[in-house]
């Protein structure tokens, strides 16, 4: 799993970020747990997965680059809505891998 540098955290799960982190990488199970990701195909969109989710086989050999945790599907949602507005206000543009610092070919 790749994580970006400034990620971003919900507030359920603010004091848990090691924890998620580790339990992420391992594929250890948590019930409510959802991760913002980046795009594979380099477009500025982000996508919301379940934990659950990134135990499947594609998802181990391809992981996707983390920008966001959050307790809640709701609480992503907000979350996503925020790293989006805080791309905009930054950059003036919603260029989320320039936002990230990451190359785009390098997906």
């Amino acid at each position: 799993m790749r994580f970006v540098k400034n990620l971003y955290m919900g507030e359920s799960v603010e004091k848990k970020k090691a924890l998620i982190k580790w339990k992420l990488n391992h594929g250890s199970g948590m019930l409510s747990s959802y991760v913002i990701a980046l795009t594979k195909c380099g477009d500025d969109k982000l996508e919301i997965y379940h934990n659950a989710v990134l135990n499947q086989k594609y998802y181990r050999k391809y992981p996707p680059c983390v920008v966001g945790i959050a307790g809640s599907f709701e609480e992503a949602a907000l979350l996503s809505w925020k790293i989006m507005s805080d791309a905009g206000a930054e950059n003036g543009n919603y260029d989320l891998w320039t936002y990230f610092g990451l190359d785009k070919e390098a997906k």
